[in-house]
């Protein structure tokens, strides 16, 4: 074997075996997964962005101009540079068009897309957001069989309300022939 794999801790990802875990395992910690959205910014419009988990913000192809909510500052990103973002941050992004003289349609297809990416940690979902979601669903199933069965009931109010209706129109056929009955006995 290798000389540098016997010496402990120059190659080993985990520490040796009763070591302190401590400093030199967060060194060698590993990355947690992440959740990168994509997206592309049209040129004349601006996109409004709601930050669901802390991350950052990377910009590719064009320039983006940025601006937060509640702060007095606007931000000129260029391609390649990254900005922090929080949670519950509100973000407004538009792509720069300002140094744009050649308006040809063919030059609005050589211009570069202006791309950004927003990666943040991927947290598990908790049990308490799992369980209200859960719980979420199985009401949504009890009202949509609740309405179901009052579809139902209307249904069947319907057909009985039809049923009186032709028991009523009986009783009028059949008193009109009564009437007509005494009628015939009195001639």
């Amino acid at each position: 074997m290798d000389e540098a794999s016997q010496q402990p801790g120059v190659c080993s990802a985990v520490p040796a075996f009763g070591a302190d875990f401590g400093a030199d395992f967060a060194a060698h910690d590993v990355a947690l997964p992440a959740l990168s959205i994509h997206f592309a910014v049209p040129r004349a419009t601006t996109l409004t962005w709601r930050v669901s988990a802390d991350g950052t913000l990377r910009v590719y192809g064009a320039r983006i101009w940025l601006t937060r909510a509640r702060s007095p500052y606007d931000h000129w990103l260029n391609p390649g540079d990254m900005l922090r973002v929080h949670r519950g941050e509100r973000l407004w992004l538009s792509a720069d068009d300002i140094n744009d003289t050649d308006h040809t349609p063919d030059a609005a297809t050589r211009r570069p897309l202006a791309r950004v990416t927003l990666t943040s940690a991927w947290r598990q979902p908790s049990f308490a957001s799992v369980a209200v979601e859960r719980l979420a669903a199985w009401l949504d199933l009890r009202v949509l069989r609740v309405l179901r069965v009052l579809r139902v009931l209307r249904v069947l109010r319907v057909l009985r309300v039809l049923r009186v209706l032709r028991v009523l129109r009986v009783l009028r056929v059949l008193r009109v022939l009564r009437v007509l009955r005494i009628l015939r006995r009195a001639r």
